[in-house]
């Protein structure tokens, strides 16, 4: 079975990309691990504050000296795409739902570059049920968010909330 290691990075929809990513790699037979020995390290990056973009990217410099497999996705693989080396990896934040066959196509040794505006059948965001068994997501639409939903136009992050004690 294959093994993921997601590191997140940043605000709260980034945290919840991070469980939808799970949920999305866990129901497609991925293994998500907590330890960094993985087969692919995927990191859920923000691009909000100056700080944060600094730590992904010293962060990705350390994982290329390894020699490791690594996605990126999040706002700051929209944002700044060239930012990264082009031995890593890259998935837009409206297109996690292709995480499966992306994380597939990198085992093959393949580089992977899907980004904002380079696929016209985007679709939202899944809802599922968390893999933290005690909450549920649905998506809302904001009135005001973070820098990711500004940037990308009107769009929706997930709501949690925790089900009722029996």
């Amino acid at each position: 079975m294959p093994s993921v290691f997601i590191k997140t990075y940043g605000c709260a929809s980034s945290q919840n990309d991070s469980e939808i990513i799970a949920g999305l790699l866990k129901s497609t037979g991925f293994e998500i691990i907590s330890e960094i020995n993985s087969d692919i390290v995927v990191i859920v990056s923000c691009s909000v504050k100056n700080v944060t973009e600094n730590k992904i990217l010293s962060y990705v410099d350390v994982l290329l000296k390894q020699d490791r497999k690594i996605l990126v996705t999040g706002c700051l693989a929209d944002a700044n795409p060239d930012a990264f080396d082009s031995r890593i990896s890259l998935l837009g934040t409206k297109r996690i739902n292709e995480i499966s066959e992306t994380c597939n196509e990198i085992l093959k040794g393949k580089i992977v570059r899907k980004l904002k505006g380079e696929h016209e059948n985007r679709k939202r965001k899944p809802c599922f049920v968390s893999r933290k068994s005690d909450y549920k997501t649905n998506e809302v639409r904001p009135e005001k968010g973070c820098k990711r939903i500004l940037d990308n136009g009107p769009g929706y992050f997930q709501l949690w909330w925790r089900k009722k004690s029996a």
